[in-house]
């Protein structure tokens, strides 16, 4: 089955749209940040249960069998409730069941790469190939084992810091002091934040971080309304903080710091690639608006069902 014209509209200026949508479409952005939470809380049960996450006390046969389907009815609620949108977007291109409504996503996700997406791929995807280099004993690009290490905990500040950022940054586009403060306020944690990465290399940190901060500089160089800047910006960190936790996690690997660095690295900013290549983070805004689409009471029914 074909894409439909609906669907290619989506890949295509899907976030346009929110204009006219903007209640509707924000419902999926509170959609999908409770699935994931779920899915991270759950997902986290899972992995302790089968023992790939340890824990510091051993919870016994009986504790891992509760871990297990307690965990296991989490991730489950979490994935049906992150299913409604695509669920949505389905029904508007006559598909009605799940298998279908995941084939169809994964056809919209392939065709959403672009050249900006290649480009800030490719930005990240040089780095995991430098951290599999480096833990194959190959060498890549020259960069030091120690630069490498400290990627990853300025990487974790970055996205600690991006919240800040955010906010601070807001009032520059309002015209005035908002504005000077705005400036002035940004301008304060850029030098906390490159006084970091001075104490973490030197040159080869702040170029690090230079580096860190190019593939948001590109996803945010197109133009979009305030509620598309807004939504991405709450995505972006979502999947960052929960990448880096994720991978930290099932590598067993409770400091960010050493050469544990190493394969955190090489696994999460591979991640990062392709949330980058297939620019997921603006995968709300596609899905928000095939759910503001449907009628109303055809987004009550889904949600009755889904729960």
């Amino acid at each position: 089955m074909g894409i439909g014209h609906a669907a290619q509209d989506l890949i295509r200026n899907g976030s346009a749209v929110t204009k006219r949508h903007s209640a509707e479409v924000f419902e999926v952005p509170k959609m999908l940040g409770i699935a994931i939470f779920l899915l991270l809380m759950g997902g986290t049960l899972v992995l302790m249960s089968v023992e790939l996450i340890n824990t510091d006390d051993e919870p016994g046969t009986g504790g891992r069998i509760v871990a297990f389907l307690f965990g296991g009815l989490i991730v489950f609620m979490g994935g049906r409730i992150g299913g409604l949108p695509l669920l949505a977007l389905a029904e508007g291109e006559g598909v009605k069941d799940w298998v279908g409504a995941l084939l169809l996503g994964l056809r919209l996700m392939v065709k959403r790469a672009n050249i900006r997406s290649v480009v800030s791929a490719l930005f990240l995807a040089a780095l995991a190939a430098g951290y599999w280099a480096e833990l194959h004993g190959t060498e890549f690009w020259g960069t030091s084992r120690d630069v490498l290490i400290d990627l990853v905990t300025l990487e974790f500040l970055v996205i600690h810091g991006f919240p800040f950022f955010v906010l601070a940054s807001s009032p520059i586009r309002i015209p005035g002091k908002a504005r000077a403060w705005g400036m002035f306020f940004t301008g304060l944690l850029c030098l906390l934040y490159f006084g970091f990465a001075w104490t973490a290399g030197n040159w080869w940190g702040i170029l690090s971080l230079a580096y860190l901060l190019m593939p948001n500089l590109l996803a945010f160089g197109q133009e979009s309304e305030e509620f598309g800047v807004r939504t991405i910006t709450i995505a972006r960190w979502a999947l960052k903080f929960v990448a880096i936790v994720g991978v930290a996690m099932a590598l067993d690997q409770h400091r960010l710091q050493g050469s544990g660095n190493l394969k955190i690295g090489l696994y999460y900013f591979g991640i990062q690639a392709l949330i980058e290549l297939f620019r997921l983070t603006e995968a709300p805004l596609d899905l928000g608006v095939a759910w503001a689409r449907l009628p109303a009471h055809k987004r009550r029914q889904m949600e009755m069902r889904s729960s």
